[in-house]
């Protein structure tokens, strides 16, 4: 990090009930942020005491704030449309959006048989929807892509490294079990080729792998609006679970989709309860 020297406020200039809040401020703003090469400012100090900067070298020319990863995935629909005619070429649209949900269903069972929080399960959902985005369906096989998604997210969220025995094992068990109706034979793929897809998908998510997503919002949306929350909860949370078989992940950001969810479901609840 690099530290310029900023001058320090005289006390006379300050209030006395703001000392303590003005000493913070004015420590914080020594820190340039190299993401774009510009200081925070304390209130106190005036403009001409701060030295400007101008956009580092290491950046881009095109840097600019729809290139954050927060903006980057978010798509228009246009661009989906566009992105998915060599699909649609030979599925129709109900077709395309039925094998998205069943492969999403494919990595909510294999994330509940991992043990997996939602939250890791949801990342997995995303990232096996950015790919597609940007690729057709014959690019990879979505039944490898979906545990790929599985153990990367694992990682980013923070949950921990799945052992390749057990993931593999899982897919196995899962895909004997649950979808022996699409897949006749076992599954076919192995720890090498979870590993080799996996840069494949990094490569393609730009290492974009945060992903921002709606629960958190939710759940302060739901504490304020009070009353039965539990019950409000519950219905939101799974409907946040459903839109993960759409594209609305893609073209919205999750606050929108946390409002979405809660205003329609919280009128039902309350009038509901009003009836009551």
């Amino acid at each position: 990090m690099y530290r310029v020297s900023v001058r320090m406020p005289t006390s006379q200039r300050i209030k006395d009930e703001e000392n303590e809040a003005a000493a913070r401020e004015w420590v914080i703003s020594q820190t340039v942020t190299k993401a774009n090469g510009t200081i925070l400012a304390p209130k106190n100090v005036q403009n001409n005491l701060i030295p400007t900067y101008s956009t580092p070298s290491y950046l881009s020319p095109g840097f600019s704030k729809a290139n954050l990863p927060s903006q980057q995935w978010l798509l228009d629909r246009q661009d989906l449309i566009r992105e998915r005619q060599q699909d649609l070429q030979i599925l129709t649209e109900e077709e395309y959006q039925k094998i998205f949900i069943f492969f999403s269903n494919l990595i909510q069972i294999l994330g509940e048989q991992l043990k997996l929080r939602q939250q890791v399960i949801a990342t997995a959902t995303v990232f096996f929807k950015r790919f597609y985005a940007r690729n057709s369906l014959k690019c990879i096989d979505p039944l490898l892509l979906a545990p790929t998604c599985v153990f990367l997210a694992s990682k980013v969220e923070e949950f921990g490294v799945i052992s390749n025995s057990r993931l593999i094992t899982t897919c196995q068990t899962v895909v004997k079990n649950k979808f022996n109706y699409a897949y006749t034979q076992e599954f076919p793929y192995r720890t090498n080729h979870i590993l080799e897809c996996e840069f494949y998908l990094l490569e393609n998510l730009d290492c974009c792998l945060i992903v921002y997503q709606p629960y958190r919002p939710l759940m302060q949306l739901i504490h304020d609006i009070g009353g039965q929350e539990d019950q409000l909860l519950a219905l939101t949370w799974r409907v946040i679970n459903d839109s993960l078989r759409t594209d609305v992940s893609l073209l919205y950001p999750p606050y929108q989709i946390a409002i979405g969810t809660v205003v329609p479901l919280a009128s039902v609840t309350l009038r509901s309860m009003r009836e009551i």
